[in-house]
């Protein structure tokens, strides 16, 4: 099978939108090594050619992510004579057979909490769902995203195909380093306004307790309003170090000892997964998702700064618990899944949408 893999709704600073595009080829590659993959996209996707594995990369922008997913990817998938096209974002093009055509939905959160974005960012969000509705197969990254899916754009013939939860597997070992002062490490993400770092930073000033907290992914005027809020908490030992590469991030958080997600909203949630993977706890907020999409594998917290505080001191006290089993839903699975939509076997379906949860 020739596939085109659309990776324009995930620029490199995109986060878990990046990772389930890297997760999904590598898995490919792997499951099915007789495919070939055209991937569209950016210049990280440079690093995941090689055999049956092709890159066309161009620069970042929104006016050329817009063109490309609407216009460009369609036209080069008829060119290179691909049997299917598919996108890891909502927007798949339209210039390519339907039934030949997926998109991947990963969250409604322009729709669930619109007020953290701006005027364009809604506008381009709402050709979301003309997209999903004249595609041919949707397919839905958790149970949350199809329940929400099915009610925001109900002509889409969507369809269950959970991400992976195992990527971790493929990383390299990291040596618990611990800090010279002994202040145990708390990472949390601030690379969009969803994520709340801020209420993080003032959740951990309500500890007590010394830590080292790592917010990954704040840039800018927003890192530095971080740091300010940090230092009037009177806190020590925040680190703003913004995006890092793909071995500081696997180090970080296979090593700390809490890892916090108080996203407003989530799809699914990879650092979850990945936290649990080495048994370190995760804290996230019960008004994002999360809970309904992990279950028991994280503690959960409201969304206020003494209530998230008491879950991190928990965690903290209980500390590391046994990794998951070998139960846990797969990459390979999700490419399974994935190319079971295209292939219109509802078996295939049905068996990857009742994996492990």
């Amino acid at each position: 099978m020739r596939v085109v893999v659309d990776a324009l709704g995930a620029p490199a600073a995109s986060g878990g939108m990046r990772s389930y595009v890297e997760e999904l080829v590598v898995a490919w590659r792997q499951a099915f090594p007789d495919d070939e993959l055209l991937l569209l996209g950016y210049d990280y996707l440079r690093e995941l050619e090689g055999p049956g594995v092709e890159a066309r990369v161009g620069p970042e922008g929104a006016w050329a992510r817009a063109w490309g997913q609407w216009v460009g990817a369609g036209r080069a998938a008829r060119r290179w004579g691909a049997d299917a096209l598919v996108s890891s974002s909502s927007v798949v093009s339209p210039l390519f057979p339907r039934a030949r055509r997926v998109a991947v939905v990963h969250d409604w959160r322009h729709r669930v909490s619109p007020g953290e974005f701006g005027r364009g960012q809604r506008l381009y969000r709402r050709t979301w769902r003309w997209s999903l509705q004249h595609a041919g197969t949707v397919v839905a990254i958790s149970d949350k995203t199809l329940r929400e899916t099915r009610a925001f754009a109900p002509r889409a013939r969507a369809v269950l195909v959970r991400s992976g939860r195992d990527q971790a597997r493929r990383w390299p070992h990291a040596e618990r380093p611990g800090t010279a002062d002994g202040k145990p490490v708390v990472v949390t993400f601030g690379h969009f306004p969803n994520k709340r770092p801020e209420l993080v930073v003032d959740a951990v000033a309500r500890l007590g307790t010394p830590v080292r907290l790592v917010v990954l992914g704040a840039r800018g005027a927003y890192a530095d309003e971080l740091a300010a809020r940090a230092r009037a908490a009177g806190l020590d030992g925040v680190e703003l170090p913004g995006f890092v590469d793909a071995a500081t991030y696997q180090a970080l958080v296979a090593t700390s000892d809490v890892v916090v997600l108080a996203s407003s909203d989530e799809g699914f949630g990879l650092p979850v997964a990945e936290a649990g993977w080495f048994g370190v706890p995760c804290v996230v907020t019960d008004d994002g998702g999360l809970p309904e999409i992990h279950g028991d594998r994280v503690l959960v917290a409201a969304p206020d700064a003494t209530a998230l505080a008491e879950r991190v001191a928990e965690a903290l006290r209980t500390g590391r618990r046994p990794g998951p089993s070998t139960e846990v839903e797969t990459w390979s699975a999700t490419v399974q899944g994935i190319r079971a939509a295209l292939a219109g076997d509802r078996a295939g379906l049905a068996e990857a949408a009742g994996g492990p949860r």
